[in-house]
């Protein structure tokens, strides 16, 4: 919930990647539509029957589909914010042993540069979700924004990156602390 209230009140948000859909479920308490996208057809299931679970199906369009062909994203109507999730998986490691989280916005699947590039054509409200290994220079080029550190039970997990009106302190680097009981 601390990450949807964010987008409290916009009308329509895309959710990216949205694996199970437990985001959309949460943007769907704060906002009016949900646009949730996802290229594996199994996590589309798993989300849809997350929100009937969790009685917001009806605020949420599913869409299956590669966010980054074009044919998706002429799917996707007007939209007021973005919550973009790439897999954080080094997808470009040579051994599959050695696929950890990567530090690099073009290694996550899909790459997380082309995909705010992609969805900035659409939103400048825009929030970023990045492993906590990601190399802080990766930062550097991205237009104005505030980078918040989210920690569980005082561990650092990631990283929020927001962008637009989703900005409360730009450029700040901000932390939040929360219990496994949030």
């Amino acid at each position: 919930d601390h990450i949807a209230l964010r987008f409290k009140d916009f009308n329509a948000v895309l959710d990216t990647c949205c694996g199970a859909g437990f985001m959309s479920i949460a943007l769907a308490k704060y906002v009016r539509q949900v646009i949730a996208v996802d290229i594996n057809p199994h996590h589309l299931g798993q989300a849809e029957n997350n929100a009937k679970t969790a009685g917001v199906a009806a605020k949420i369009r599913f869409i299956l589909g590669d966010i980054l062909e074009k044919d998706t994203l002429n799917k996707i109507s007007q939209i007021d914010g973005a919550f973009l999730d790439p897999g954080w998986e080094d997808w470009k490691a040579k051994e599959k042993s050695k696929r950890g989280h990567t530090s690099k916005l073009s290694n996550m699947n899909p790459p997380a540069d082309q995909l705010f590039r992609k969805i900035s054509e659409k939103t400048r409200n825009i929030l970023l979700r990045l492993p906590r290994e990601t190399d802080s220079s990766e930062f550097k080029n991205l237009p104005s924004h505030e980078l918040e550190k989210v920690y569980l039970d005082n561990d650092f997990k990631f990283y929020c990156v927001y962008f637009g009106k989703l900005i409360k302190k730009a450029g700040k680097t901000k932390s939040r602390a929360f219990t496994d009981k949030e």
